[in-house]
């Protein structure tokens, strides 16, 4: 809960919505809701704790032979998340995108 209200006061301040207050409702129908001004993005989904260590722990999750380097991660990542990203964008239309990742 912590990060969604960090994250909402950080969108309130993106969409110049002063007055708003951020509760629970605000979070689900503003910050995270279908009809909302704001998308909010993982740019890399895969959690690391520790950015410069090896990703081959979730190599099973690609079902490949691949040796899951953070430049072959990276290039899946934009080649199958991005086009994603793209249709959102045209179908939501949103104000604000928040990236995070």
């Amino acid at each position: 809960m912590f990060f969604d209200n960090l994250l909402a006061n950080f969108a309130i301040e993106l969409t110049n919505q002063k007055d708003e207050v951020v509760d629970e409702t605000f979070i689900k129908n503003t910050l995270y809701g279908k009809d909302s001004p704001i998308l909010k993005l993982n740019l890399f989904p895969l959690p690391r704790k520790i950015y410069d260590t090896p990703i081959d722990e979730y190599a099973f999750l690609f079902k490949s032979d691949w040796d899951l380097n953070k430049k072959v991660y990276k290039d899946i990542c934009e080649k199958l998340r991005f086009h994603l990203f793209r249709e959102l964008i045209n179908e939501y239309k949103p104000d604000v995108i928040i990236c995070l990742g």
